[in-house]
C-alpha cells in the first residue's frame, strides 16, 4: 500500500470516528431531553419544605425541613426522622417521570382505581407552590402505575418510583433507638430500679424512681473502657463493647405513640435505665427498661426513651448484655492483652520453671531448661485456655493472705514492641478448694476456679515436642530391629530384601512399608521418669521387647542413624501404653501400645524363601 492510499484511508476512518461520536452525544442528549420533558415537576430535591404522605386509609405521615437533608416528623406525632429514607422519598418526587398521557379529563378515576388511591404525596416546595399526586393501580404491564397530578389527566408513572414513596410511618420515623455521632457510644449508665412490694398500695400517679446497683463505664481509649461506679476500675472491655455495639445498633419495634397505660409495658415504675453518651459533648440519651414479651415467637423488651411516650420494643437479648452484679463489668480476664503479640512465656509452677520464646517464623521454641522445638499445638492451647480464665470475684485481701507473695504459680509474659512484661500468678486454694486466689495481668486480686487452675498447671514434658522418633518413611534405606528377642535387617534397594533372618522373604513389599510407617513417627503419650535410672528391669528396659535403629541418607552421600528406640513392658495400671527411651533422651517415655501391634502386624509378611 502507498503512503498516499494510507493516508486516505486514515483520514476516512478519522470522519467516521467522529461523526459516530457526534451521533452518540446527539443520542445521549435527546435522552436526557426526553428524560427532562417526562419530568412532572421542575424542581431539586433540596426545594422540598414539607411532605405529607398517607398510605391507603392510613393517618398520613408528614415530614418537614429546612432544605438541608435534615428532616423531622410533625404528624401523627412529633417524632425523629430517618433522615436517609425521607432523602429517598425527596429525590423520587423530584424526578417523578410521566411515562405518557393515558386520559386528558378523566371523568370516572374508578378504572385507575384513583378514586380510592393507593398513595396520597402532597408537598409544598422553598416559593411556597404546592402539589398532590395520587396513585391508583399497577399498569398491566406490571412496570408503571397509574396516578394523578393535581386533579389533572391520568398518566403512568414508574411502579419503581411508586415504591421509594410509598411509605408507612415505621419506614419514615428513625428506629434507631440512640443516636449516635461518629464517636460511637462512649459512656454507659446503668441503674436497676426498685420494683413495688406486693400488696404496696398505688399512687395516683406514677410510681416513685429509686435506683440501685447504679453501674457507670466510660470509653478510656480506643478500645479501652474504665469502670467509674460502683468503683474505679479497669472494665472488661470484651464485654462493654458488645454492649455498646447492641445499644448503638438497637432498632425499635412495634411502637405504641400513645399508650394507655405505662403499667400494662411494666414500665410504672420501669425494671432499669440506660443513659448512654456520643462524644465528650454528647448529651444524655436514656432509655427506660420494661417487662419482658414474646413477638412472633421471639423473646423482646418494652422500652420507651425518657423524652418521649412511645412505648416500643427491642430485642431481648439487649438482657444478657445487662450487669447481673456491681462488678459485673469489671476486668476478670486474667490476660487481657492480646496473645498475637505474646512473644514470651517464662513458667515457673513447683520445680518447673520453662522459657518458651517464639520465633520469626512465628512458631514456639523451649529455650529453658532445654533448646529445642516446643509442641506448637500444646502451647497454642495453653494460651487459649488461659486467655478464657476469668475471676469470679474481688475479694479485699493481701498478697501475703492469698499466697501470692510465693505463688504456686507464677506466669511473665512479654509482648512485642512492650519493654515491661505483665505477672499472672496463682496463690493458694480457698478452704473449701473450689477456687484460688489469683491476679490478673494488671495486678488485681481475684479468685478464679481451681478447674481452671488445672487446665493451666503443666510440667516440662507438656511444653515439649511429643515427636521422640522421626524419620523421613521415604528415604529409609535399612531397619534394623530386635522384636520379641528376633533379629531383623531390612534393606531397600530397588525394592525391600531381608537381610536378616537368613532365608527370608517379604510376602508383599506392602508389608514392609507398613512397618517402615509404623515406625517412622513415633510420639509420646507421657513420661514416666525425667531421667532414666540405673536399674531399667522394672520397666521391661533391661530386655527390651523391641529395640529399632533406622537409617537414611545424610548429605555426604554416606547414611545416619536414628535411634535406637527401645519399647519395654505395658504400665502396671494402663496396658494401652508401654515404657521406651530413645538415645540421646534421658527420659523414660510412655508410647501408645498401636505402635508393637503395627510393627507385629507387618512382620506376619515375612516368610521362608
Amino acid at each position: 500500500m502507498n503512503p498516499r492510499t494510507a493516508i486516505a484511508l486514515l483520514a476516512a476512518f478519522a470522519v467516521l470516528c467522529g461523526a459516530y461520536w457526534l451521533m452518540l452525544r446527539h443520542e445521549e442528549g435527546a435522552r436526557q431531553t426526553e428524560f427532562e420533558a417526562g419530568r412532572l415537576f421542575e424542581l431539586q430535591p433540596n426545594m422540598l419544605r414539607k411532605v405529607s404522605i398517607q398510605v391507603e386509609d392510613r393517618s398520613p405521615t408528614v415530614g418537614v425541613t429546612e432544605g438541608d437533608g435534615q428532616w423531622r416528623i410533625t404528624a401523627p406525632y412529633e417524632l425523629p426522622a430517618q433522615n436517609e429514607v425521607w432523602a429517598k422519598v425527596a429525590t423520587n418526587l423530584a424526578e417523578l417521570q410521566r411515562e405518557r398521557i393515558i386520559e386528558d379529563a378523566p371523568e370516572d378515576l374508578s378504572p385507575y382505581e384513583l378514586d380510592d388511591p393507593r398513595l396520597q404525596v402532597e408537598f409544598t416546595t422553598a416559593d411556597g407552590a404546592s402539589h398532590r399526586v395520587v396513585f391508583g393501580k399497577i399498569g398491566p404491564m406490571q412496570v408503571n402505575r397509574y396516578a394523578q397530578i393535581d386533579g389533572g389527566p391520568v398518566v403512568l408513572t414508574p411502579h419503581a418510583q411508586y415504591e421509594q414513596l410509598n411509605r408507612q410511618l415505621l419506614d419514615l420515623r428513625q428506629r434507631y433507638v440512640f443516636e449516635a455521632g461518629p464517636e460511637g457510644i462512649t459512656r454507659i449508665e446503668f441503674a436497676r430500679i426498685r420494683q413495688p412490694e406486693d400488696g404496696a398500695p398505688k399512687p395516683d400517679g406514677p410510681y416513685p424512681v429509686e435506683e440501685m446497683g447504679v453501674v457507670v463505664v466510660e470509653q478510656a481509649g480506643e478500645g479501652q473502657w474504665r469502670m467509674l461506679e460502683p468503683f474505679e476500675a479497669d472494665a472488661n472491655t470484651e464485654l462493654v463493647m458488645g454492649l455498646a455495639r447492641e445499644l448503638q445498633f438497637a432498632i425499635g419495634h412495634e411502637y405504641v405513640d400513645n399508650p394507655n397505660s405505662l403499667d400494662d409495658y411494666y414500665l410504672n415504675p420501669p425494671g432499669a435505665r440506660v443513659t448512654v453518651y456520643s462524644g465528650k459533648e454528647g448529651k444524655p440519651q436514656t432509655l427506660l427498661i420494661g417487662g419482658g414479651t414474646r413477638t412472633n415467637d421471639k423473646a423482646m423488651l418494652f422500652a420507651k426513651r425518657s423524652d418521649a411516650p412511645t412505648v416500643f420494643q427491642i430485642d431481648g437479648a439487649l438482657y444478657g448484655y445487662f450487669p447481673k452484679t456491681p462488678d459485673a463489668y469489671r476486668e476478670n480476664r486474667l490476660l487481657t492483652r492480646s496473645a498475637l503479640d505474646l512473644e514470651r512465656i517464662d513458667y515457673q509452677a513447683g520445680e518447673v520453671n520453662v522459657v518458651l520464646v517464639k520465633g520469626e517464623d512465628k512458631r514456639w521454641r523451649l529455650a529453658e531448661p532445654l533448646q529445642e522445638p516446643a509442641d506448637q499445638e500444646m502451647v497454642s492451647g495453653f494460651i487459649s485456655t488461659l486467655l478464657k480464665v476469668r475471676g469470679e470475684s474481688f475479694p479485699p485481701i493481701s498478697l501475703a493472705e492469698a499466697g501470692l507473695a510465693e505463688p504456686a504459680l507464677t506466669l511473665k509474659l512479654a509482648f512485642k514492641d512492650d519493654n515491661a512484661p505483665v505477672l499472672i500468678r496463682i496463690g493458694k486454694p480457698t478452704e473449701d478448694g473450689q477456687q484460688h486466689y489469683a491476679t490478673l495481668d494488671t495486678g488485681v486480686i481475684t479468685l478464679v476456679p481451681a478447674t481452671h487452675v488445672r487446665a493451666i498447671t503443666r510440667e516440662l514434658f507438656d511444653f515439649r515436642e511429643k515427636r521422640i522418633f522421626e524419620v523421613d518413611a521415604d528415604a529409609v534405606s535399612r531397619v534394623t530391629l530386635r522384636f520379641e528377642d528376633v533379629d531383623y535387617v531390612f534393606v531397600k534397594g530397588r525394592r525391600w530384601t531381608i537381610e536378616q533372618p537368613a532365608g527370608k522373604i517379604w510376602d508383599s513389599q506392602d508389608d514392609a512399608k507398613a512397618l517402615v510407617e509404623a515406625v517412622a513417627r513415633i510420639n509420646a503419650s507421657g513420661v514416666a521418669l525425667m531421667t532414666a535410672p540405673e536399674d531399667l528391669a522394672p520397666y521391661g528396659l533391661d530386655a527390651p521387647l523391641m529395640v529399632l535403629t533406622v537409617a537414611t541418607p545424610n548429605e555426604a552421600g554416606g547414611t545416619v542413624d536414628t535411634g535406637p528406640l527401645r519399647i519395654g513392658v505395658p504400665l502396671p495400671d494402663q496396658s494401652y501404653l508401654r515404657f521406651a527411651t530413645v538415645e540421646g533422651r534421658p527420659e523414660i517415655f510412655h508410647v501408645n501400645q498401636s505402635v508393637i501391634d503395627k510393627v507385629r502386624e507387618a512382620l506376619n509378611g515375612v516368610r521362608d524363601r
